[in-house]
């Protein structure tokens, strides 16, 4: 009885010896399964980079201690020592095995304790707000990205699970053989093949810990991209860069401007809160008529109408050029078309410049829209009014397609 239970010890120490060297793996699992509850799982690119940088490291370093082993154990005095001290080969092949065990197991907390500063930070980590004060993404942000919009597909995610697949079967398969080549080491029974075992421990790779590591953190990079839509869908969206994004609150810029501009600036358009419309004195004839015909008008515009007739008098003066704070597509283009139209109808000619080819399209529709509605020559229908083209003509000119589209009466 004494004998089996000592063999039940010695078979309990060799299997924890052997699934010692999974331990930090097996945090690395649980670890990535934390990040997936965080949404954080496709944040593994920078730890992606720190293990291949490390698994070279690693690799180089046991590489040199090997080759200055070997020198040492060259050297005549070494030799004499050696010559002097008989060891029999299974305590050699012992020494071998578990130095082999312990340099797995060194590798792997390794991995895991530097692992926990380069995680620093992690967490907060984003890669959908640029980190640059100019609203640009930084270089690591950028790079970041396009690795993450690469490996974002669907032949990829494939290869993830079959890599995991192979991580598993080659832990197994691992765990097995250092469970093996503990056994003469354990037990001295003449039933143990020691020389094929020796045999295969001397020719195999000793080293697992670093391959187990690379498959598994390729594995779980590659399953934390596939999740990347999940946890991270606003990624896809286009980003703000410093062209498109005010750093500077609109009122203080508006507030800017008219400091600025003091003599150009023709008023503030706003929505009135609430408040009767105050009229500060009489305005150009032209402008009451715009503002009659605005009443007349079965949709009356939420916007300061008092305002709005003074930004008609400013450019009726017509002797200098204004700053309309407000928008070419708000309430205030009721008044605006107005003015338009009764400067055509003296034969003056409009210019609209835009930007771009899509605002283009949507200005020269929004024009003839307007117009259409305010000098029509007739409409199809009293219920339901169609309204046709308006008198004046309407060109769309495009520099870029040396087109142009054309609306007349």
């Amino acid at each position: 009885m004494m004998i089996f239970l000592k063999a039940v010890v010695k078979l309990l120490i060799i299997v924890f010896l052997a699934v010692l060297p999974l331990l930090p793996l097996a945090a690395e699992y649980i670890g990535f399964r934390r990040d997936k509850q965080k949404g954080i799982s496709h944040k593994r690119f920078r730890l992606l980079v720190f293990m291949v940088l490390y698994v070279i490291a690693v690799t180089l370093f046991l590489y040199i201690v090997k080759e200055f082993l070997l020198w040492v154990s060259s050297l005549n005095f070494i030799q004499w020592i050696a010559s002097k001290i008989s060891l029999s080969s299974r305590f050699i092949y012992c020494t071998k095995v578990l130095a082999a065990i312990t340099i797995n197991i060194a590798v792997g907390f390794g991995y895991r304790f530097l692992q926990y500063f380069v995680r620093i930070g992690l967490q907060k980590k984003n890669l959908v707000k640029p980190n640059k004060k100019d609203g640009n993404f930084s270089l690591a942000q950028r790079m970041e990205r396009k690795v993450l919009f690469f490996f974002n597909k669907e032949i990829f995610f494939f290869i993830g699970k079959v890599i995991k697949g192979i991580a598993w079967g080659l832990s197994v398969a691992y765990t097995t053989l250092f469970v093996i080549f503990q056994l003469p080491v354990v037990f001295g029974a003449d039933w143990i093949p020691y020389g094929s075992i020796n045999t295969v421990f001397s020719a195999g790779y000793i080293y697992p810990t670093l391959t187990l590591l690379v498959l598994w953190a390729i594995a779980f990079f590659l399953e934390g991209v596939s999740l990347l839509e999940k946890e991270c869908p606003e990624i896809f969206k286009k980003p703000e860069t410093a062209k498109n994004k005010a750093d500077i609150p609109l009122d203080k810029i508006d507030e800017a401007c008219q400091k600025e501009f003091a003599d150009f600036f023709a008023g503030s358009l706003e929505i009135p809160k609430g408040s009767p419309d105050k009229v500060t004195g009489s305005h150009n004839p032209r402008t009451e008529n715009i503002g009659k015909a605005v009443e007349n008008d079965k949709v009356m515009p939420k916007i300061n109408k008092e305002l709005c007739l003074q930004c008609i008098d400013k450019l009726f003066q017509g002797d200098r050029n204004f700053i309309i704070n407000g928008s070419f597509f708000s309430d205030f283009s009721v008044y605006l078309f107005r003015y338009i139209s009764m400067i055509a109808a003296r034969g003056d000619n409009i210019a609209i410049i835009c930007n771009s080819e899509s605002q283009l399209d949507m200005v020269y529709e929004f024009v003839k829209d307007g117009f259409s509605k305010i000098s029509s020559l007739y409409s199809k229908s009293k219920m339901d009014i169609n309204f046709n083209f308006p008198i004046w003509k309407i060109l769309k000119i495009s520099d870029k397609q040396n087109t142009y589209s054309e609306n007349a009466n």
